[in-house]
């Protein structure tokens, strides 16, 4: 969508299309404005619903997650800062969802050096990976998408850090400061629901 090309053919696959399903306002906003003549729908990301519950662990309430990515750098940094002055966490666990990248790695060692509370790295390669990574605290920053998809699922407190404006992760922010905490779960799950049974009533 970034491009004139893009759009060009993102509006020309739609046209033909007899199910639309979007997983965010904005998406939905996008969408209904190229005055298609498919109804389109609101739902949410599905990996929402295969999200495993995790036991609670009383332990989790002093850690604070963290999920970059490879090309992560001072916004996230300062976010993390800025969480830890609160003095609310004594422990910092950092989430890989690319293990292998250099780049990645280089980050997670320099939030290490530079936090002053104790720290560690798990590597992440399946969604249950994840999801257990992220049960193992109360408050995820997040600069990936599907890090603040589970931690919603799981009912963890959630600050996202976006890389640009109008990516997903501003959509998720937006989401955020839009709808309140309580209920927000089953309000998602429902919206995951409702774009579920709306593709098995058409296929």
């Amino acid at each position: 969508f970034r491009t004139a090309m893009g759009e060009r053919l993102a509006r020309s696959t739609v046209r033909k299309a007899d199910f639309i399903s979007v997983r965010d306002p904005q998406s939905l906003e996008r969408v209904q404005s190229w005055k298609l003549k498919s109804d389109v729908l609101e739902s949410f990301d599905p990996v929402f619903a295969l999200v495993d519950q995790q036991e609670m662990d009383l332990a989790a309430e002093k850690v604070l997650i963290v999920i970059p990515r490879e090309n992560s750098g001072e916004p996230l940094l300062s976010a993390l800062h800025k969480i830890l002055q609160s003095g609310r966490f004594t422990r910092v666990h950092i989430l890989l969802l690319q293990p292998d990248s250099l780049s990645e790695q280089k980050f997670s060692k320099s939030v290490q050096d530079d936090v002053q509370v104790e720290s560690s790295v798990s590597e992440v390669r399946t969604l249950h990976d994840l999801s257990s990574g992220v049960a193992q605290g109360s408050l995820v920053l997040t600069q990936r998408f599907h890090g603040g998809v589970v931690a919603l699922a799981l009912g963890k407190e959630l600050d996202v850090v976006p890389q640009e404006k109008h990516d997903k992760l501003d959509a998720l922010s937006a989401l955020l400061h839009s709808t309140p905490a309580h209920g927000r779960k089953e309000r998602l799950q429902a919206l995951v629901q409702k774009g579920e049974d709306a593709l098995r009533s058409l296929l």
